[in-house]
């Protein structure tokens, strides 16, 4: 048994390795591009020009999200991830994830309802800003131009719950069998969209916690993604 756990700790920690290696590869250029790009958008005058070079800008921060997430998803995913477990207001971990959260480039607007001090959970303060910024940017993502994404947190029972509601399309009953599966395109309306990595990201995350979330479609049109927490 020893054996076995040693040689799945190397295996767990040479996958760790080569992903930490690979995203720093991709990371490089990624950011450079980015550079140029940037450069370019302000040196242009030409509408047609300057909408080519927002689609590249675009892409690139698309493809610096799949490095980030790639990394974190790898990262728990092994034995070895050191969990920290602490008291987290729900408030600090939204102010951060927002904080830390690109202003949409289309006009989307995210309202966030106060959320209440007393609403306190144990969890990874760095696990639990990056599942809410998982789902604020999923549903970014699907949001149609001008569109709402709208943020409200309550207490039920012994959890604490944080819903995430867009007015996007909603999901098909075919997405919805594959929403927490790896490289599942994160498909909508059986359409494919994204990496698929990001709601299996999430996933992992809550298990870990642990925590479950939940999707569903609203009645109007639109989805909503409940985050469900332990109250302490």
């Amino acid at each position: 048994y020893e054996w076995c756990k040693g040689i799945t700790s190397l295996w767990d920690k040479a996958k760790n390795d080569f992903t930490r290696h690979i995203n720093h590869e991709l990371r490089t250029p990624l950011q450079g591009i980015h550079g140029f790009v940037r450069i370019l958008s302000e040196i242009l005058e030409n509408p047609e020009e300057k909408e080519y070079i927002s689609s590249i800008e675009y892409l690139v921060k698309r493809r610096v999200k799949l490095s980030e997430l790639s990394l974190l998803f790898t990262e728990v995913r092994t034995e070895n991830y050191q969990l920290k477990q602490e008291r987290v207001r729900l408030s600090d971990s939204m102010a951060l994830t927002l904080q830390n959260f690109e202003k949409p480039e289309r006009e989307i607007q995210i309202v966030v309802d106060p959320i209440p001090e007393e609403l306190v959970i144990l969890a990874d303060q760095k696990l639990i800003c990056a599942c809410i910024g998982i789902v604020i940017d999923n549903a970014l993502k699907f949001s149609p131009d001008k569109g709402v994404i709208e943020v409200n947190s309550y207490p039920d029972n012994d959890k604490i719950i944080l819903e995430v509601s867009d007015n996007g399309p909603g999901y098909s009953d075919k997405a919805r069998e594959h929403l927490f599966d790896l490289l599942s395109a994160d498909n909508i309306n059986e359409e494919f969209y994204g990496f698929g990595i990001g709601l299996a990201t999430a996933k992992i995350i809550l298990d870990l916690l642990p925590s479950s979330i939940e999707i569903d479609n609203k009645t109007k049109g639109g989805a909503v993604t409940r985050l469900i927490f332990n109250a302490i």
